[in-house]
């Protein structure tokens, strides 16, 4: 059973979306990432940097 880290992650994050500051995720198992992704606002696509070395699939600019 997880102790929250990620659901704390997550809340951080959310933050520095709102306020429009930089942030990196490294996720071991993509979870976490696929979530953050989720919820950035389309307005900040071409912010985003999205970086998984197992696919060819770019998110952002």
């Amino acid at each position: 059973m997880g102790s929250g880290k990620s659901s704390i992650l997550k809340l951080l994050i959310l933050q520095n979306i709102k306020r429009r500051q930089g942030f990196m995720v490294v996720d071991p198992h993509g979870e976490l990432a696929r979530d953050i992704l989720s919820i950035i606002p389309r307005s900040m696509h071409d912010d985003t940097i999205y970086v998984n070395p197992a696919s060819l699939y770019r998110f952002g600019r």
